[in-house]
């Protein structure tokens, strides 16, 4: 599989994935042993990568764009196209990490308070 079925909101390219195939996508990347990004898009940085060029294109260069909350649920909609599932973090993180640590894989926090990734 070169990409994912995806869905352009805002000049997004946000993948159409269940939870099954969004890891198995993840497992694909990390096994090409080249660098790569999986973000999480919500209506708040959609809005802000519509506004924002440069934004947008460090989204779109990510390796894999995975949907996050009801309000991009809803855009989806509004296009006449559903997302699989919300994969917001509360739901999709932990089958990530499940996956990360029966593979051995390393595994970054970006963005936490000092202490947050020793007490994980």
């Amino acid at each position: 599989m070169d990409s994912p079925p995806a869905l352009q909101v805002l000049g997004v390219r946000v993948a159409r994935l269940d939870p099954a195939a969004a890891l198995s996508e993840i497992e694909r990347l990390y096994e090409k042993g080249t660098p790569a990004s999986v973000v999480h898009v919500n209506a708040h940085t959609l809005n802000l990568a519509a506004e924002d060029p440069s934004y947008r294109a460090v989204l779109n260069s990510a390796g894999l764009v995975l949907n996050d909350g009801k309000g991009i649920m809803l855009a989806a909609r509004l296009q006449g196209s559903r997302f699989p599932a919300d994969l917001n973090g509360n739901f999709f993180g932990p089958r990530l990490l499940e996956l990360a640590a029966s593979r051995g894989w390393p595994v970054f926090f970006l963005g936490a308070a000092p202490g947050i990734a020793e007490s994980a």
